[in-house]
């Protein structure tokens, strides 16, 4: 279940190096890290950048949730 979680949350983070991608997935094998934690960091950063290029809170939210394949009130929580 880590990798899939691991996997989900590649596909949203930027891409700095291979370096911090061997950091984080060191982390998780030794959890020291919370996914769940990531996970909420990640949709608010996706919502909040989608709706600073003009488009509303709401439809990025329901955009956001589509993509995390996760429930709309699950993107609302990790936002407000």
């Amino acid at each position: 279940m880590k990798t899939s979680h691991w996997q989900g949350l590649q596909r949203s983070l930027p891409r700095p190096s291979r370096r911090y991608e061997r950091l984080i997935g060191k982390l998780l094998e030794h959890d020291m890290l919370d996914v769940k934690r990531c996970e909420q960091h990640a949709i608010h950063h996706m919502v909040k950048h989608m709706a600073s290029r003009q488009r509303g809170r709401c439809d990025a939210m329901y955009v956001t949730a589509e993509h995390f394949c996760c429930s709309y009130e699950k993107v609302r929580k990790a936002v407000y």
